[in-house]
């Protein structure tokens, strides 16, 4: 540890770095201890470390213990801790029937693709309503009324959401009665996403468990018949001669139960203080995506591998004696739900965006990529492509370190499909801050239970990290650095 405690002063009071980078990062970076991390955080007992639970406070205190132990200033609300109130929330009963009393299951029978709950069974008419074009919109009255509309495509439906909205039908029931192996692929492919548990930001001004909003379900072609009490053939007909209003009315009563639960998201921040007032922020989210009930998801890369570079960085950059910029470590919560912890602390009142020099996120470094098949010593760096003097200094570390070099593929902040927008620094990025993220990509196991420590490749882990630490020695290395501003459209909420 003093060896290279001496090394990295010794890197931040002159300009060389020698031939002795390879030693020092692998003397200084200790594999021993980013397994322990990884292990700890990977764990039974932190139970996937979803947001809210009692797995996501035990990681909590691990973060704070290993703070302490390095000599962070405690730089949360609460010690180290930063709380904030959240609502968790998620599907509940939820079903379809029809007037003679037959029960359509969710994602079974039927899919309800529906966001707004309504918690207590509710019967209402039904109408068909042909193809839903205006034409066929004309002939009916829709008001406070369910409507069944055929479409070659249940994925493309925003028009006619739209239309029923505007006249003010109480919801939607699509059907693809031109291809009957289209619902199965949806009720397959959007299962998990519909039913995942959700959180939001808790308001005292308003509840999360009103009925209220416009629903929407999605039926097999089996279905059609029990609820319009006609065949799809002789519907079509109706639709073919402009008679969808002599489709004889019938009744549906739905529910789709929302369970709302309060809860409390931690962000855990430490600080190394500087002589200066301005700050760099580094964060590495920690939070992950609990159980299926069955297996923890116990995101070994996604993201322990970044809470342990992060921790690594903390012990590093204790040992030197006098730093120009603090560096603030925060350990977000929420980031699988929402990026809510990053979004959190940027929000604080107390925030100076004007005193964050730069966000440096770490996400996702353990493992290599389809891309990287034999080519293993990289790592993807995001965020510098508007950042002329961040990207020569980028340039500058990666020729002095031969060991692990900077991927740019990605290195797009304003292609809003890409890897960018899907991770903490995003939210720093929307404040006008420049924001990088380091990552090493996806791999078959990622968001599954097989995510585990095992296969975290901890030498080009150490390799990374060391990259990572150079770009921040140089940061606090330099004479006098200032970076732009971006005014930002916020588009990712």
């Amino acid at each position: 540890m003093k060896r290279i405690l001496v090394y990295l002063f010794v890197c931040l009071t002159t300009q060389t770095y020698g031939q002795s980078s390879s030693n020092a990062a692998h003397f200084s970076i200790d594999k021993k201890e980013l397994k322990q991390t990884i292990r700890i955080l990977a764990s039974d007992s932190m139970e996937g470390r979803l947001t809210g639970t009692l797995g996501q406070m035990k990681a909590a205190r691990y973060i704070a213990g290993e703070f302490t132990k390095y000599g962070l200033l405690e730089a949360g609300d609460n010690g180290y801790y930063d709380d904030f109130k959240l609502v968790q929330y998620y599907r509940g009963e939820t079903y379809l029937k029809t007037a003679r009393n037959r029960k359509l299951d969710d994602f079974q029978e039927m899919a309800s693709m529906s966001r707004e709950p309504i918690n207590e069974e509710k019967e209402l008419e039904l109408i068909f309503g042909g193809k839903g074009t205006p034409e066929d919109l004309e002939q009916i009255n829709v008001k406070n009324r369910m409507v069944l509309v055929f479409t070659k495509n249940l994925r493309s439906t925003y028009d006619i959401e739209v239309a029923l909205e505007k006249r003010k039908a109480a919801g939607l029931i699509l059907a693809n009665p031109y291809n009957d192996k289209q619902f199965e692929s949806i009720r397959r492919t959007f299962k998990n996403f519909m039913t995942r548990k959700r959180y939001t930001f808790a308001y005292s001004d308003r509840s999360e468990n009103d009925s209220i909003g416009f629903v929407e379900f999605i039926i097999p072609n089996m279905q059609i018949r029990h609820l319009m009490k006609m065949s799809a053939r002789d519907l079509n007909q109706l639709i073919e001669t402009k008679a969808i209003a002599d489709c004889p009315m019938n009744t549906v009563r739905v529910k789709c139960e929302r369970i709302v639960n309060r809860t409390t998201g931690r962000n855990v921040i430490g600080m190394l203080k500087g002589t200066s007032d301005t700050s760099i922020y580094i964060t590495a989210h920690y939070d992950h995506l609990g159980t299926d009930g069955r297996f923890y998801f116990r995101g070994a890369d996604d993201n322990a591998s970044g809470v342990a570079s992060m921790l690594e960085l903390a012990k590093l950059f204790s040992g030197i004696p006098e730093l120009k910029y603090n560096l603030i470590f925060l350990a977000t919560t929420g980031e699988e739900v929402g990026e809510l912890g990053a979004k959190y602390q940027v929000k604080r009142a107390d925030f100076e965006p004007g005193k964050v020099l730069l966000n440096l996120n770490i996400d996702m470094v353990g493992r290599v990529d389809s891309q990287h098949i034999g080519k293993e010593a990289y790592l993807y760096s995001l965020g510098t492509d508007t950042q002329p003097k961040l990207a020569a200094l980028f340039e500058k570390v990666d020729q002095r370190v031969p060991e692990c070099s900077f991927d740019y593929t990605f290195n797009n902040s304003h292609d809003l499909t890409g890897y960018y927008m899907r991770s903490d620094q995003y939210k720093f990025y929307e404040k006008g801050i420049p924001a990088v993220m380091f990552f090493s990509g996806l791999h078959k196991d990622y968001h599954k239970p097989t995510d585990t420590p095992e296969k975290i490749n901890y030498p080009l882990l150490q390799d990374r990290i060391f990259l990572i630490s150079q770009v921040i020695l140089a940061l606090q290395r330099s004479e006098s650095f200032s970076l732009e501003r971006e005014q930002v459209q916020a588009t990712h909420q």
